[in-house]
């Protein structure tokens, strides 16, 4: 019974850990100045997990850089009403 309760959990994290995909091309073309690319990823990604924290940060981030500073804080100002007191 131990196990079946250890495989289970193992399999259970291994789904919740790679389930939603790698931000990590989106983070490369942030850090590369590839913004509007940025903002193409993080789009897309949040179309699939629209909660992830650091996908709307890195959204806000890439569309404020690739020339849109209104839009990105209105974004932020969004974020920050729906998460309030949580400064990640």
């Amino acid at each position: 019974m131990r196990l079946y309760l250890t495989i289970s959990v193992l399999l259970i994290s291994a789904f919740t850990l790679y389930g939603q995909g790698s931000m990590n091309e989106g983070f490369h073309l942030l850090d590369s100045g590839n913004f509007a690319g940025a903002e193409e990823f993080f789009d897309a990604y949040l179309r699939e997990a629209p909660e992830n924290k650091t996908a709307l940060i890195c959204y806000g981030r890439a569309v404020g850089l690739n020339g849109n500073p209104t839009k990105a804080i209105s974004h932020f100002e969004a974020l920050k009403e729906q998460y309030p007191g949580d400064l990640e």
